[in-house]
């Protein structure tokens, strides 16, 4: 253990606050540090002066004030602090102003989708080599998604099949 941690720990290893591990590693490091040593001792010194100082009479009128003091107050109504006038107004307008301003950008950014074509587009030139790929597949079962693929596949532009 390090002296700056002895030190910030003093007061808690004085008090019997400290776990038995940390209150281990402190006695260690307080057998081998002088200075924390002789901090320990000034402190175990200090307390003993102020638990032997007599506590001083409270004076006869020191309640007595007090209760006057809290009833002034409590007299007094404490209101919380209010934001001007022209501070709510100014806010209440910045509130409508994003609000519409809001509700413009939403209609102004709104455009219905292009509905999808239900038919699917003419295939183009270059889908002409899909065919000699799916050759490959040519030993699939009749009643397979392979078969059905490939049955998709032989359609010509006009809905009949290639032989």
């Amino acid at each position: 253990m390090r002296c700056p941690v002895v030190i910030t720990l003093m007061n808690r290893y004085l008090d019997g606050e400290l776990p038995a591990s940390r209150r281990e590693e402190m006695e260690l490091h307080l057998r081998e540090c002088a200075n924390c040593r002789g901090s320990v001792e000034r402190l175990r010194k200090l307390e003993g002066v102020i638990l032997a100082a007599p506590i001083p009479p409270v004076p006869e009128t020191l309640l007595p004030g007090l209760m006057r003091k809290a009833r002034e107050q409590k007299s007094s109504r404490y209101r919380p602090m209010q934001p001007p006038r022209v501070a709510r107004w100014a806010t209440a307008a910045l509130l409508l102003l994003g609000l519409g301003l809001g509700g413009l950008l939403g209609i102004a950014t709104f455009r219905p989708e292009p509905e999808a074509p239900l038919m699917p587009q003419p295939l183009e030139a270059a889908d002409s080599v899909l065919p000699r790929y799916l050759d490959a597949f040519g030993d699939a079962p009749t009643d397979s998604v392979v078969a059905a693929v490939l049955d998709l596949a032989s359609v010509e532009d006009n809905g009949e099949k290639n032989s």
